[in-house]
C-alpha cells in the first residue's frame, strides 16, 4: 500500500487516471466484501462500482491511502444494505451460475458428481458465518495478504487467521478448494471491465468537460449551450462535485446537472439538489448509462449532504423509477384582463434597464427573498448569478427597477412587456418581481395600456405570495397546466432524518397553533430505505433515528408530497398505499397542512 501513496495524493487533487489505479488496487477487495454480504457477484459488482463513485467525490476528506480501505468498506456496506432493504430480500444467484465448469471438458459420467458438488459448494458458502465468509472472500478473491485483508476489515491479522482456519474446518478440503477457485475466477481484476464501468460515470470537471456538456445539451435543446455558457451552468449554483456525466471514449454522452439550492418549507430551508438538464446522447439511449448517471447523481447527493431533490418538466414515468413524485403543477397561470388592472399611476419611480442588470444586483435578490420568505417551494436567491437564460446585451429585454423618493430600490419587475421586438397588441407576461403588489399591478396596468395588450399573464406565481393574494381579488382566469399530465415538477427525499431535523422548528410552530399543542408522543415515519422518529412534547418537535414509536406512518416516496404540503394530507394518503397507526392521521393534519408549493422559473 506504501507504493500507492503518491498515486493517492494525485487522485485527491482530482487526477482521474490516478484514481483508476486506486480502483485497480482495491477492486477485488470491494467486490469480495460485497459478495460476502450479498452472496451474488453481479450485485456485489454493482455495489462496489457505486461505492467507488461515491468514494471519488469524498476523496479529498480522506487523510491518506491507509485510511481509504476503512472508508471504502463502510461505503460498500451502505450500498449492500440499501440493495438488501430495497428488494426486501436479495435474490441469491445459484452456485450453478457461479461455478464455471465447461461441460464439454467433462466426461459424461462425471456430470452427476459435478452437479452434486455444485450443490455442496452453494450450501457450504451459505452456511459459513458472515465474518468467516468475509475472510474467505477477501483472502482468496485475489492476491491480497492477510495483513491487507485485516486492514480492510479493521481487525487484527490474528483475527483473519482464526477466521480462515475456522472456515477451513467447517468445509471439507475439496469444498474449500472449490470455494477458493470460485472466488478467484470471479475477481474483477481478471480484465479491465470493472475499471471501465467505474470510469464511465463521474463528476464533471469544469475545465475538461464544460464544452462536452454544452455540445450534448445543444443536441436536445437548440441554443441551450449558449445559455449554459452565459449563465445557466457557468454562472450559477451548479454543483460540479455532485453533478454526474457519463463518458464513452472520452465523449460526454449523459448529463445529470445538480444545482445547490436552499428551498423553503414554510419558515425553514432544506438543502435541495435541483435536478436540471438531464439528457443522453441519442446513440446511447438503450445502453443503460443514462439510468446509471441519474442513480450516481442521487447517491452523490446523499453523500454530499443534500436533504431533498427536485426536478421540473421531466417525464413523470421516467423519474418515478428513481423515487420522484409530483410536487406542484408544471405551470400555474393567472390571466387578468387589462381593463381590470389598476388605472392609478405607480407611486414609485421607474428605472428602465436591461434584464441582465436585475440578475447582477445583490440588493434585488435580497428584496426577492424578503417578499418570498416562508413560501414553500421557493428558493433563496440568487441561484443564477447572471440569470437562467441571459440574453445578449443588445437583445431587447426590458426590466424595471422600482425606486422610492430617496432613490433606494424597493422592487423590480421583468418580462412585462414580454420579450418581443414589437409589443403592441400582445399579452404581457409577468415572470418575476419583488415589491409592493399594488405597485406591481399599477406598473403592469400602465404598460398593458401603453402597448394595447388585452391582458396580463402571471406565470408560476406562488399561491400564498402577497402578489398572488392581491391578484385573486381581481376578476381573473386561473389555469393549471400539466397538473396531472405527462410532465411536472417533482420532488424526492434524499435524507429523511436531516430533512425532518431542519424543518423541526417549523413543525413545532405549526403544532403549537393546532389543537394538538399539548400532545406528547412519538411518530415513526418509514419510507423506502429510511426511517426516522418525530418526538413530540407539548408543541416541541425533535428528530431521532428510527426505532419503535407510539404512532407510525409507512409510506412510499409519496411522503415527499406530505412534507411539501402539495395538498391536504388526507388526499395524499387516500390515493397512496400509506399505512397509518395510532394518531398518525391527526398528527399529519397538524404537522403538514396544505402549502400549495410553487417554484418560480428563475429558481431552477
Amino acid at each position: 500500500m506504501e507504493t500507492l501513496k503518491p498515486i493517492f495524493e494525485r487522485a485527491k487533487q482530482g487526477d482521474l487516471k490516478a484514481y483508476e489505479q486506486i480502483v485497480a488496487g482495491f477492486q477485488d477487495l470491494a467486490v469480495g466484501y460485497g459478495f460476502a454480504l450479498l452472496r451474488d457477484f453481479h450485485l456485489a459488482q454493482d455495489a462496489a462500482q457505486e461505492a467507488f463513485t461515491e468514494a471519488w467525490v469524498n476523496l479529498e476528506r480522506v487523510y491518506d491511502v491507509f485510511a481509504f480501505p476503512a472508508l471504502l468498506r463502510k461505503i460498500v456496506f451502505k450500498h449492500c444494505d440499501r440493495m438488501t432493504r430495497r428488494s426486501k430480500k436479495v435474490e441469491i444467484v445459484s452456485m450453478e451460475q457461479l461455478v464455471e465448469i465447461a461441460s464439454e471438458s467433462q466426461h459424461p459420467d462425471r456430470t452427476t458428481e459435478v452437479n452434486e458438488m455444485r450443490c455442496l459448494v452453494r450450501e457450504a458458502i451459505d452456511r459459513l458465518p458472515e465474518n468467516e465468509r468475509q475472510a474467505v472472500s477477501l483472502f482468496y478473491i485475489s492476491d491480497y495478504s492477510q495483513r491487507e485483508v485485516a486492514a480492510f476489515l479493521g481487525v487484527s491479522v490474528a483475527v483473519v487467521k482464526n477466521r480462515l482456519r475456522s472456515a477451513r474446518k467447517r468445509l471439507k478440503e475439496r469444498l474449500f478448494d472449490m470455494v477458493k477457485d470460485i472466488m478467484h475466477e470471479n475477481r474483477p481484476s481478471r480484465d479491465d471491465r470493472f475499471i471501465d464501468r467505474v470510469r464511465e460515470i463521474l463528476a464533471p470537471d469544469k475545465a475538461d468537460h464544460s464544452e462536452g456538456i454544452y455540445e450534448l445539451l445543444d443536441r436536445r435543446w437548440y441554443a441551450i449551450g449558449r445559455q449554459c455558457r452565459a449563465g445557466r451552468i457557468a454562472h450559477s449554483h451548479y454543483d460540479w462535485q455532485t453533478s454526474r456525466i457519463g463518458t464513452m471514449d472520452g465523449d460526454v454522452v449523459t448529463h445529470a446537472g445538480i444545482y445547490d439550492l436552499s428551498m423553503r418549507i414554510g419558515g425553514a430551508t432544506v438543502r435541495t439538489g435541483g435536478f436540471n438538464l438531464p439528457t443522453v446522447h441519442p446513440d446511447y439511449r438503450d445502453e443503460g448509462i443514462y439510468a446509471e448517471t441519474i442513480q450516481a447523481a442521487l447517491d452523490a447527493m446523499y453523500a454530499h449532504g443534500y436533504d431533498m431533490s427536485c426536478t421540473r418538466t421531466e417525464p413523470l414515468d421516467r423519474f418515478a423509477n428513481f423515487g420522484y413524485v409530483l410536487a406542484w403543477p408544471d405551470q400555474e397561470t393567472y390571466f387578468i384582463d387589462t381593463e381590470h388592472l389598476p388605472e392609478a399611476a405607480p407611486g414609485i419611480e421607474l428605472e428602465e434597464v436591461h434584464v441582465n442588470v436585475i440578475h447582477g444586483r445583490r440588493d434585488l435578490a435580497e428584496l426577492h427573498n424578503q417578499w418570498h420568505d416562508g413560501l414553500t417551494g421557493t428558493t433563496v436567491r440568487p441561484t443564477y448569478r447572471k440569470g437562467k437564460c441571459p440574453p445578449e446585451d443588445d437583445d431587447p429585454w426590458t426590466a424595471y427597477i422600482f425606486k422610492d423618493k430617496t432613490g433606494r430600490a424597493v422592487g423590480y419587475l421583468y418580462d412585462g412587456p414580454n420579450k418581443r421586438k414589437d409589443h403592441k397588441g400582445h399579452d404581457l407576461r409577468h415572470t418575476d418581481s419583488a415589491g409592493d403588489p399594488e405597485q406591481i399591478l399599477r406598473v403592469l396596468g400602465q404598460l398593458a395600456r401603453q402597448y394595447q395588450g388585452p391582458r396580463v399573464e402571471f406565470v408560476r406565481l406562488p399561491w400564498h405570495s402577497a402578489l398572488a393574494r392581491r391578484v385573486r381579488q381581481l376578476p381573473h382566469l386561473y389555469q393549471v397546466r400539466n397538473h396531472n399530465g405527462r410532465t411536472g415538477n417533482q420532488i424526492r427525499i434524499i435524507n429523511l432524518e436531516t430533512t425532518l431535523s431542519k424543518i423541526a422548528p417549523e413543525l413545532s410552530r405549526r403544532l403549537r397553533k393546532s389543537h394538538l399543542r399539548d400532545f406528547i408522543g412519538t411518530l415513526l415515519i418509514t419510507i423506502p430505505d429510511q426511517s426516522a422518529i418525530l418526538s413530540i412534547d407539548s408543541g416541541e418537535v425533535s428528530v431521532q433515528p428510527g426505532g419503535k414509536a407510539d404512532n407510525t406512518i409507512e409510506s412510499g416516496h409519496e411522503f415527499a408530497q406530505i412534507i411539501m404540503g402539495k395538498e391536504a394530507p388526507i388526499e395524499i394518503v387516500d390515493r397512496s398505499d400509506m399505512l397509518l397507526t395510532g394518531d398518525a392521521a391527526e398528527l399529519l393534519d397538524a404537522l403538514f397542512p396544505a402549502q400549495h408549493p410553487q417554484m418560480p422559473n428563475e429558481d431552477l
